[in-house]
């Protein structure tokens, strides 16, 4: 009776890790891109879209990712989108309807790498981050060693 009972306690134990290994695979959040895809992308830049890239392809979706995203922005096509709602599943259902170029801006370069990264990551293809400057990697500095202090 012992054993059956032990029996019983392993099958259910089972069913229920079966229950919920069907369950993480059913989950439509999960990232469908690898991580190694989206690092290659953004140290390559073929996540970003210059001025010059602008003017002379088609048409985009601009997304203004600021804190304060009732300013809608100086583009003609932009959608404010606070970065805290970007899985809300109204705008989830924006990127997928859209048939043009997603690009991401905001105050704050870092909000617009997390939404990339985040999107591109739940196999969004078509959304980009506005480069403002050609050169944004340079540094825009005089290098100056530090001459008050001597050898040791």
């Amino acid at each position: 009776m012992k054993q059956l009972k032990s029996l019983g306690l392993i099958i259910l134990f089972l069913a229920v890790v079966l229950v919920l290994l069907v369950v993480r695979l059913l989950d439509k959040d999960l990232f469908k891109q690898e991580a190694e895809q989206a690092i290659k992308q953004s140290t390559a830049g073929q996540n970003l879209i210059t001025s010059a890239e602008l003017k002379n392809t088609g048409d985009f979706l601009f997304v203004n990712l600021s804190t304060d995203a009732a300013d809608p922005g100086s583009f003609e096509n932009s959608v404010p989108i606070a970065f805290k709602h970007i899985l809300d599943a109204e705008n989830q259902k924006l990127f997928k309807e859209s048939k043009s170029k997603i690009v991401l801006y905001s105050e704050d370069n870092s909000e617009a790498t997390k939404a990339w990264v985040i999107l591109s990551q739940m196999g969004f293809e078509n959304v980009f981050l506005l480069q403002t400057e050609e050169n944004g990697d340079v540094l825009k500095y005089k290098f100056q060693p530090d001459t008050k202090t001597g050898l040791e």
